[in-house]
């Protein structure tokens, strides 16, 4: 354990010592402008075209979110107007709902239809895409056309970004280490007494029913809409398993003290038998929405902040926390769910920025990936919208002009953490800048997953995990959101995947996991 936590470290502290350069954390225009003159007295981008020379593009970014800003048009032309100085280049804003933004990427990806960036993430369908071609390659464009940003991360970052040897997506930076936690509505976890730290699920019984009972309009504990399954997600982290590949997927590592780690089918493991009995009770008692399993628009970016719901899963390190912990018309306070800080593979590809492989300019692309990272002003623009129409600097801290409100402003997408460099955001009224530190110093401390770094190769079960995903769209997720009995559909769930190839598909992942450990020794 100690070799293993030893590497954590180093990659923690490499990444500190990076993000100190850039500026991070600290908000404010005179950061502003230190990073800027850092950024352009390094002449790294000397040997591409001059920015004149070059043909003026529109870049289209595919972004999930709670739809489509109205002033999006207003941020574009005020992102606009610092790409075509550096760039010659335009961009236009897509913001896709959460429960429909992976089947969107799949169609237009199929239909060959042009767009040039999207989010991309191992939850979101990441490792699938990749088998069916959906992202450019970047390995080489890297280097040559984002060099500054690639100075920022360490390159294991990178590393955990690729597939059978090629980097198909750039990680967006932020704090490694953000173990579950609940978020949860700080007037009602006054006023209904919520446990600060538990470690069960059942130990939030008592608050949720009293929410229940005591709060007309407001569901107890938000299911992701559009996807269900995503709440399993954090509860995994209460057995200590770990994804491989997309989320989704059949097939978990668990440390293996002879192997180092081992895949097992977590649908078999007393941590989702647990929790699916849990969620049934959730769902019978009306702490869950009783649509959570068939609604497709999502409530994710929105709900919240509109008194919807009183608490939700959240990962959250020192970081997240001081940044999510003031929302745009209620606080918020994180109930300690006893999960050990650890840096998981997931959580480096947990939010990526990739290129299409239907982009027809993909080197403007990664020069603008190369910007979104290093150019505080025009990260800050896309985060808050426009200086002095959707947000003022008081201090260096964001608020709100005056007589707008989150839930009002034509402008709030609160989507930072889907591209760029999170350390290079201007942090907000009332979030201490410290707690950027403080999430570095968390990430150095932090264990590391036992198959740190392995990034699986799907094409070999590309069939399989097809057939799987089918199954598991059926029954995974309303078991996940509690709206079917357990003891009818649980045993029905594990005979369908078994018929679907879980096990080769288990047997799979061993096989290069067991070839990536072999090579650490």
């Amino acid at each position: 354990m100690k070799g293993k936590k030893l590497v954590c470290i180093l990659v923690a502290v490499i990444f500190a010592f990076s993000v100190m350069f850039t500026g991070c954390g600290t908000g404010g225009k005179e950061t502003e402008s230190t990073a800027a003159k850092e950024i352009t007295v390094e002449k790294t981008t000397e040997e591409l075209q001059p920015v004149e020379e070059l043909q003026t593009v529109e870049l289209i970014w595919y972004l999930g979110g709670g739809g489509q800003p109205a002033d999006a048009p207003l941020v574009e032309e005020a992102m606009s107007r610092i790409l075509k100085e550096k760039i010659n280049a335009s961009i236009k804003l897509n913001t896709i709902p959460w429960g429909q933004f992976q089947e969107k990427m799949n169609v237009m990806t199929a239909a060959g239809e042009p767009f040039d960036l999207c989010y991309s993430a191992g939850w979101m369908g990441f490792y699938g895409m990749a088998a069916k071609g959906a992202y450019a390659d970047l390995t080489e464009l890297l280097p040559k056309y984002a060099p500054d940003y690639m100075k920022i991360p360490p390159s294991f970052l990178f590393d955990a970004c690729k597939v059978k040897g090629k980097l198909l997506g750039t990680p967006n930076l932020q704090g490694l280490a953000m173990p579950s936690k609940i978020r949860v509505r700080e007037d009602l976890y006054n006023k209904y007494n919520c446990p600060a730290k538990i470690s069960k699920l059942d130990d939030m019984d008592a608050f949720l029913d009293a929410v229940k009972k005591g709060e007309q309009g407001v569901t107890p504990w938000m299911v992701y809409a559009g996807g269900a399954n995503t709440i399993y997600n954090y509860y995994q982290q209460f057995g200590d398993l770990f994804f491989v590949g997309d989320s989704f997927s059949v097939g978990v590592t668990v440390a293996d003290t002879a192997k180092g780690a081992k895949v097992v089918n977590q649908y078999e493991s007393d941590n989702f038998k647990e929790f699916i009995k849990w969620t049934r009770k959730a769902y019978t008692n009306g702490w869950f929405e009783k649509d959570a399993a068939t609604v497709k628009t999502d409530a994710s970016s929105t709900g919240p902040e509109a008194g919807k719901y009183a608490c939700f899963f959240d990962g959250a390190g020192p970081q997240s926390e001081a940044l999510w912990s003031k929302g745009a018309n209620f606080t918020w306070k994180y109930v300690d769910c006893g999960v050990k800080p650890t840096i998981k593979t997931n959580s480096c590809v947990g939010t990526m920025t990739s290129i299409s492989i239907n982009s027809k300019n993909k080197e403007r692309a990664m020069m603008l990936i190369n910007l979104i990272n290093t150019d505080i002003k025009l990260y800050n623009t896309m985060c808050y919208g426009v200086e002095g129409t959707h947000y003022v600097l008081k201090d260096g801290h964001v608020d709100y002009p005056e007589g707008v409100t989150g839930d009002k402003s034509p402008y709030n997408p609160d989507t930072a953490w889907e591209f760029g460099n999170s350390f290079n955001a201007y942090p907000r009224v009332g979030v201490d800048p410290a707690a950027f530190k403080a999430q570095q110093e968390f990430d150095k401390v932090a264990l590391a997953e036992p198959a740190l770094g392995f990034s699986f190769d799907p094409t070999p079960v590309k069939t399989e995990l097809a057939q799987t995903v089918t199954v598991l769209e059926e029954l995974l997720v309303p078991l996940v959101a509690g709206s079917i009995d357990v003891d009818a559909n649980y045993p029905k769930l594990l005979e369908n995947l078994k018929t679907a190839g879980s096990d080769k598909i288990i047997a799979e992942k061993q096989r290069q996991l067991d070839e990536f450990l072999a090579t650490r020794k």
